[in-house]
């Protein structure tokens, strides 16, 4: 997938933009000093594959100051060279989120998996270190971007989820009937069922190719690197058919401590992963260089993955992340990133002197955007 044109109509400090890209594979710099608005703008492409932010919880927070809306309007080429419009649109009041393909207004549903980005950003080395929401988040992310059904499932089963533990409280104030648990037991199962079996074919590819990668970044093949998926219920597969019946069995028989907690305490929403090195966890016994190494890896199987899946190749967002890395990553980055239509956002243009490929250059200086080449 190539980038055309991308407009934005109010969207964070940009009152308008307006800018044309080649639509082909190589290297386009955002350059300027900080608090210019390149995250911004990379940002904003992202929203356009994944409308959600990866730096706010509020979709108002995405408006400009003082206004009620903003727009994100983009052209893109798909790998066969069919043309597609995409358009994410909010309004603060009254609330409305518009999308649409190719000038149709569509339902989120329909929306997704038109377009596929890979984001990579310094906080990213924070997925290894904070809590399993952010690395469920980052699972979710990439299975959203190509599978509709992935994300209907989530949805679906986030809200089963809510209605099962405002169920628990009501037991345990004595206003509802355990026996009522039963029905939402058995909805939770089967759609936890359905983002199991994704999840797993994502770790797998991801266990398949970790090794590889690692051994391609860090030039060292005597590690022994090993992903371990950790969800509810892996330590009894033997006794069961089917991980729906794993999830079933442990909804049954958890009513009582659930119902003091009032919560869920077994499905998906409590999935994890770690990435060990020698039998040791990264997270706790690597050093940030070490782990951003990691994370490099990850969005380079990421990359491999969405493109298999989708067939086409996703675009590749680097924010600002040069600075974090030493001269050899940043050459093996460069040369996998002209590999894709890849757009930087940088303070210093230095990091590409040696850079032999084409670059188109963007320079951003209160808050606007000006085309060098």
């Amino acid at each position: 997938m190539f980038l055309k044109s991308l407009k934005l109509d109010n969207f964070r400090n940009f009152e308008s933009v307006d800018l044309q890209f080649k639509a082909e594979p190589g290297i386009q710099i955002f350059l300027g000093q900080n608090a210019q608005g390149k995250t911004n703008l990379l940002e904003s492409i992202f929203l356009l594959s994944f409308p959600r932010s990866f730096r706010v919880a509020s979709p108002n927070d995405l408006i400009r100051f003082n206004q009620n809306y903003f727009t994100i309007e983009a052209e893109f080429l798909t790998q066969d060279d069919r043309e597609l419009d995409l358009m994410f649109g909010y309004q603060k009041k009254p609330i409305r989120r518009t999308y649409k393909k190719n000038g149709s207004e569509v339902p989120l549903t329909e929306y997704l998996t038109n377009l596929q980005t890979v984001l990579f950003t310094p906080e990213d080395v924070e997925i290894l270190n904070e809590t399993p929401a952010e690395r469920r988040r980052f699972i979710d992310t990439i299975l959203s971007q190509i599978d509709r059904e992935y994300f209907s499932a989530l949805v679906h089963y986030t809200r089963i989820l809510k209605q099962r533990n405002a169920l628990l409280k009501r037991i345990s104030l004595k206003r509802a009937d355990v026996g009522e648990l039963s029905y939402w037991n058995k909805e939770l199962a089967t759609l936890a069922k359905e983002i199991h079996i994704k999840r797993l074919e994502l770790f797998e590819f991801f266990s398949q190719h970790l090794p590889k990668f690692y051994a391609d970044i860090s030039e060292q093949t005597e590690n022994e690197i090993e992903l371990v998926f950790k969800y509810s219920g892996h330590s009894r597969t033997e006794e069961f058919d089917s991980y729906e019946e794993i999830i079933l069995e442990l909804l049954n028989e958890d009513n009582r401590y659930e119902i003091e907690v009032g919560h869920t305490t077994v499905g998906p929403h409590r999935d994890d992963f770690l990435i060990n090195i020698n039998g040791k966890s990264v997270s706790q016994f690597c050093s940030r260089g070490e782990k951003r190494s990691f994370m490099l890896v990850l969005k380079m199987i990421e990359l491999e993955f969405l493109y298999q899946k989708s067939g086409n190749r996703p675009i590749l967002l680097l924010d600002d992340v040069f600075s974090e890395l030493d001269s050899k990553r940043r050459t093996q980055l460069l040369n996998l990133s002209s590999q894709y239509q890849t757009i930087i956002s940088t303070v210093e243009k230095s990091y590409f002197a040696e850079f032999e490929g084409e670059i188109e250059l963007y320079n951003f200086d209160n808050n606007k955007v000006l085309r060098y080449n």
